[in-house]
């Protein structure tokens, strides 16, 4: 019977697809590498006839032992159950391969790839897994057609060669000829009616209440700059990693009018006000921040209901509609003081009085969309009396009571007057009332703080000079010794500065966000955004300080950034039209569907209507104005390009007169003004700023002169003047894309010198 030739390797392609998804799924790239090792090395033993299946004896006892190896990480802290077991299927795959001896091998084979496809398909929301899945399938039904021809050919032969039955060799070749196409063809009808009736049911049958039955056994812990928790720690400072997976993906309005990168998010968290020093604080180990005990308001939101959060008098003027991905933590992120919210699903939250956090009652093991509206001015709530509130601790704190357990090192620091700073009456920090609320000068002495750290201090993520620090503050060691970390370092050491001096002072954490999608008009959160800053209690309200150095502005997108961001817009689109399809999300695709029908159906009939209208027009009307139309645009193209020519020639010849061209044949000129023009918007730029280029000076004599601008700004000049010789004199020739270059410096140049003062009315 037929030799089916193509199982081989299309069966080793669906374990190695099978492998790779999983290893997308489980961010696992070593264990890929290994696994993928060992199934190439047994092909290559298959082939070269060399391949001897292992003993049965040794392969129930590799099985038995992975077994128990990984059951023992299942129960294990901090184990993910699905991927444990996805690990488990990948062992007992290359067991299976080395043991493979017949047809029932290769079918264990098939049956185990598509358990751990089904187990990575649990455990991610990727696009790029979406697509390799469809892959998968389709070459895993490829296989399964090839196996059943195979199982049926090798039991006909097997019954043939029992019978003596001869088949004709030329009938034979016949059908191995068209095997091939036929088994490709019964791929592609099978395919298509599997895609379609998959469909049909994706969109009909959407996910119901079960849909996160599998969350909390697929949940990784998230991995941010220091790890997002509600404590921070200084002694888990080499845990430090960045990690530029997304966290949220957030649409924010102020005022009204949507903010398309202009600002940074600061987006809210959790706040930490109590410092656990050498003995530690209630609630909190040595080195830790922990949150005080404070009254909690409970609230139960049903879907699409929104609910109000905070009665501050404070308006509302920014909104945000967020999407958050599982982060294994239950706070919500905000801008400010949390206003209304509106969640995509019946939702239960916790909300802070004295801090305006927000926090779900569980861990956050699926994806979450809400909208919510914020004020940035944060003046505290008052309750009126008498108001029942649940309290998360055993009585309602006070005002003096826990306090933070700060080094009285630390208190000297901020004392000195370079660091709480002074004015014409004195050092500010004696002057201020202990114990008296938030008085008038806090907001001077944090700011004094705030630029102490700034302009004194170092931001990096490379601590490993301070494990000498024994058991030593590490914020005292940071203000005294190394005096360089990361941005819990500079929050931390800016609230116990503030603290000790009686300042109402918390440490907030959250994400610091810059990078801003143009494709998907969003702010893109990743985990290294993590970030932390202080909220300092003010007369006015709460204010916040950010004295973290090192922090740059927003960049503008380049070609690479905009690439990435294309493909973050197609990977939110598929999490939140795909992966998080439920049913509402059909409702609305019905509403939409019969929306557009029916304009569609409108503006079909008044089209037709207009068409035949204009049709009813005699011939002889319908020709002269076609031709008189025809006329009327070759006659406006002809004297469009006239008057582009002739406006180009004078722009060309206006240039050549104002950077010395003037004297040159009308070729050499025209030549040299279009490579040149970067000279001359040079010279217009300068002109801007009241620098002109006396007649009496050559360029270079010119960008000599201009030694009194920063050192930068003079050296840009002075590159683009030498690039003007090597044009004018040398003979170069800018091809466009350095004629664009030349554009990206002339702007860069022109944000340096609008961003710095005229260096002469210093003078």
């Amino acid at each position: 019977m037929y030799d089916i030739r193509q199982f081989r390797p299309v069966l080793f392609t669906v374990v190695i697809l099978g492998m790779v998804g999983f290893a997308l799924s489980a961010e696992a790239p070593g264990m890929f590498v290994l696994a993928s090792t060992l199934v190439a090395y047994n092909l290559w033993r298959v082939r070269a006839g060399r391949f001897h299946p292992l003993p049965r004896w040794l392969a129930n006892a590799i099985t038995l032992a992975a077994l128990a190896f990984f059951g023992l990480q299942v129960g294990a802290p901090g184990g993910t159950p699905v991927l444990v077991i996805g690990r488990f299927l990948v062992v007992l795959q290359l067991v299976k391969l080395y043991e493979r001896r017949s047809n029932r091998d290769d079918a264990q084979l098939l049956v185990l790839s598509l358990l751990l496809m089904v187990a990575a398909a649990i455990s991610t929301a990727s696009l790029l897994f979406g697509v390799l899945l469809i892959a998968y399938l389709v070459l895993s039904l490829y296989a399964c057609l090839l196996f059943h021809l195979k199982s049926e050919a090798d039991a006909a032969s097997t019954a043939m060669s029992a019978a003596n039955v001869r088949i004709a060799p030329s009938a034979l070749r016949h059908d191995e000829r068209r095997l091939g196409s036929s088994m490709r063809r019964l791929t592609a009808l099978v395919m298509a009616f599997a895609g379609a009736t998959a469909l049909t049911v994706f969109v009909l049958f959407p996910r119901g209440a079960g849909a996160n039955l599998f969350g909390p056994l697929q949940f990784r812990a998230s991995q941010t700059l220091t790890g997002f928790s509600d404590q921070v720690s200084f002694q888990q400072v080499a845990r430090i990693t960045q990690n530029t997976s997304v966290v949220a993906h957030v649409k924010a309005w102020r005022d009204g009018k949507p903010l398309h990168g202009q600002v940074p998010l600061l987006l809210r968290g959790m706040t930490l006000d109590l410092y656990g020093g050498q003995g530690g604080v209630t609630g909190a180990g040595p080195w830790q921040w922990v949150r005080s005990p404070q009254l909690q308001r409970g609230i139960d939101i049903d879907d699409g209901a929104t609910a109000t959060i905070s009665r501050q008098s404070a308006p509302a003027d920014t909104r945000l509609s967020v999407t958050l991905q599982p982060t294994g933590t239950q706070a919500l992120f905000v801008v400010g003081t949390p206003i209304t919210l509106t969640p995509s699903h019946r939702t239960s939250l916790s909300y802070g009085l004295r801090d305006q956090t927000l926090s779900a009652r569980e861990p956050l093991y699926s994806t979450m969309r809400y909208d919510v509206t914020c004020s940035t001015r944060m003046t505290g709530e008052a309750e009126p009396a008498g108001t029942p509130m649940p309290f998360d601790g055993a009585q309602e704190p006070s005002r003096t009571s826990p306090r933070s357990n700060i080094d009285p090192r630390i208190a000297a620091i901020a004392r000195d007057p370079a660091v709480s700073g002074a004015d014409a009456a004195g050092p500010l920090a004696p002057r201020r009332q202990p114990n008296g609320g938030p008085q008038a000068i806090d907001a001077d002495i944090a700011a004094n703080i705030e630029r102490y750290l700034q302009t004194q201090f170092t931001y990096t993520l490379d601590l490993t000079d301070a494990r000498k620090l024994g058991d030593t503050d590490p914020l005292v060691g940071f203000l005294t010794d190394f005096k360089r970390g990361h941005c819990e370092y500079f929050a931390g050491a800016m609230t116990v500065l503030c603290q000790s001096l009686g300042l109402d002072a918390r440490m907030a954490i959250g994400f610091k966000c810059d990078e801003y999608s143009d494709v998907g008009d969003y702010y893109i959160v990743r985990q290294s955004h993590a970030h932390a800053w202080v909220e300092v209690n003010t007369p006015d309200g709460w204010r916040t300080y950010d004295p973290t150095s090192g922090r740059e502005a927003p960049r503008t997108a380049t070609l690479a950034q905009r690439l990435k961001h294309w493909l973050d817009y197609l990977q939110f689109q598929w999490a939140s039209n795909v992966v998080a399809y439920d049913g509402d999300s059909r409702q609305n695709l019905i509403t939409q569907v019969d929306v557009h029908l029916v304009n569609s159906a409108g503006a079909g009939s008044q089209w037709m209507t207009r068409l035949r209208r204009w049709l009813s027009i005699n011939i002889y009307d319908l020709s002269s104005r076609v031709l008189s139309i025809v006329v009327v645009m070759m006659l406006a193209v002809l004297v469009g390009a006239v008057g582009w020519f002739v406006y180009e020639r004078m722009k060309l010849r206006r240039r050549a007169e104002r950077i010395g061209l003037d004297a040159l044949p009308v070729s050499d000129r025209t030549r040299l003004a279009r490579q040149l023009g970067f000279y001359d918007d040079l010279l217009r730029l300068l002109d801007r700023h009241h620098i002109r280029r006396p007649t009496h000076l050559t360029p270079m004599e010119f960008s000599d002169s201009l030694s009194f601008l920063p050192s930068e700004t003079y050296h840009t000049i002075r590159r683009l003047t030498e690039m003007f010789y090597r044009v004018r004199f040398g003979g170069l020739s800018l091809r466009s894309d350095q004629q664009r270059r030349m554009g990206t410096v002339l702007t860069r140049l022109a944000d340096e010198m609008s961003g710095s003062p005229d260096p002469r009315s210093a003078d």
